[in-house]
């Protein structure tokens, strides 16, 4: 059986104690392994994965949504009249599918946002915008051909 030594922050030693008083008949070990486990899944899940910040326009003010994960879509330009439609699409980490929309126009500021499990399940969104986003996610799920 493999001996590490532990040092604790004088800061943790409260965090140490309470969690021995809880362990009961498991081990630390066994506690800290199961930690190192949670911590390594969670790097695991953030590799290829960047900070983002979804900015629309909602009720006169930009709200932010911050988040992790991987661009698929961004800023797909649409023109409808006078107006310019700016759509974002994202793969979050938790593998939710985050759109949001600016829609800006001389005298019209609205903004979309939603959180959908699959492109299929969103509401509201144009086809070419779905078109642009389905075609991004095939190519970055195709894989090298070894040749």
């Amino acid at each position: 059986m493999g001996q590490r030594t532990i040092y604790v922050r004088e800061e943790h030693e409260p965090l140490w104690e309470r969690a021995k008083e809880l362990a009961a008949d498991d081990s630390l070990s066994n506690i800290i392994a199961e930690g190192l486990r949670c911590f390594l899944a969670e790097q695991k899940r953030k590799v290829g994965l960047e900070h983002i910040v979804a900015r629309f326009w909602y009720k006169d003010t930009y709200l932010l949504k911050p988040f992790w994960g991987r661009w698929v879509l961004r800023e797909h330009q649409r023109q409808i009249d006078d107006d310019h439609e700016y759509w974002y699409v994202a793969l979050t980490a938790r593998g939710q599918y985050a759109i949001w929309c600016d829609r800006l126009g001389p005298e019209l500021h609205k903004g979309f946002w939603q959180l959908v499990l699959s492109l299929e399940e969103a509401e509201g969104l144009p086809d070419d915008v779905i078109r642009a986003a389905a075609n991004s996610v095939q190519r970055e799920w195709l894989p090298d051909l070894d040749i």
